[in-house]
């Protein structure tokens, strides 16, 4: 019968365990993936009307592919919210290709001789990726155009 007894116990004891580790949760940012995101090259001096193609790749850290994911191309110019202005989603091998027609509001800014102005806006564009529940999120260096 102390058999019993002896062999009851730790049995108890494991189940006591199993259902403790059962029931921890991991927090959800232990579980996603650090991402990088690219964006190639794109023209410095752009004319509304013309036509943009924004290129990249999304992968992890260590250079897995992120496939079926949403990047958004986002600009920001002085005195402006920032807007979404195009978006893709990846393909298998993690890369991504959209475009967008320039309309860029134009600001005059005096050239010092009253009579001439030049019509000139700078932007900063970026691509991100918002991240999910298996990857974080990550954005690419603005570009200015």
């Amino acid at each position: 019968m102390k058999l019993a007894k002896h062999s009851v116990i730790p049995l108890a004891v494991m189940m006591l365990i199993s259902s403790a580790l059962l029931s921890y949760q991991v927090p959800a940012t232990a579980l996603q993936a650090t991402t990088r995101i690219t964006l190639d090259s794109v023209p410095t001096i752009v004319r509304p009307g013309d036509q943009l193609t924004f290129t990249g790749i999304l992968t992890t850290v260590q250079g897995a592919p992120v496939s079926g994911a949403t990047v958004n191309v986002n600009l920001h110019s002085a005195g402006t919210q920032t807007t979404q202005i195009a978006s893709a989603e990846t393909d298998e091998n993690g890369m991504y290709s959209t475009s967008w027609e320039v309309q860029m509001l134009l600001v005059e800014k005096s050239s010092g001789d009253l009579t001439a102005s030049v019509k000139t806006q700078l932007a900063a564009l970026y691509v991100q990726f918002p991240g999910d529940e298996n990857y974080s999120s990550s954005r690419t260096n603005p570009s200015t155009i």
